[in-house]
């Protein structure tokens, strides 16, 4: 029986780690974000409380789904809904619950605003290049 063993009992407890391949998610877009409990207690990960971001992802040639990713901040995450994301160091972990049953994670370090994505809708919602924030100042020239 699975789990009797103490090397058993070591590798439920063993979670692998994998690299995800952001470009093969297509579009990520923030739909909301809440701090992670378990028992009534705030999660931490390494001392820092884990939040947990719903992103609605665009694969090309595949139907929209969200992910849930969990992603440790001191401060909670607060972005509007639907602002397109960067995540830093993507990954999925993956382990063998006590019971024998596979649990899976998706994990990352920070979100980001994406701001090349962010110009690029506003481009195309309002059919223009966006405005700098400020002009730039030359300086004059000296003779």
């Amino acid at each position: 029986m699975f789990g009797n063993t103490e090397c058993d009992r070591e590798r439920m407890l063993t979670m692998y780690r994998y690299p995800i391949d952001q470009r093969q998610l297509g579009e990520k877009k923030l739909v909301s974000t809440e701090t992670v409990e378990y028992d009534g207690e705030v999660m931490k990960r390494d001392g820092v409380p884990v939040r947990r971001c719903s992103v609605l992802v665009t694969p090309p040639n595949d139907r929209p789904e969200v992910m849930e990713i969990e992603i440790p901040s001191e401060d909670p995450i607060e972005m509007a809904q639907l602002t397109p994301v960067v995540l830093d160091n993507l990954t999925v972990r993956s382990r063998v619950n006590q019971v024998g049953r596979l649990v899976i994670k998706l994990e990352a370090d920070a979100i980001r605003i994406d701001q090349e994505a962010a110009k690029a809708e506003q481009v195309a919602k309002h059919g223009e290049t966006p405005k700098p924030e400020s002009p730039a100042v030359k300086p004059f020239a000296v003779k």
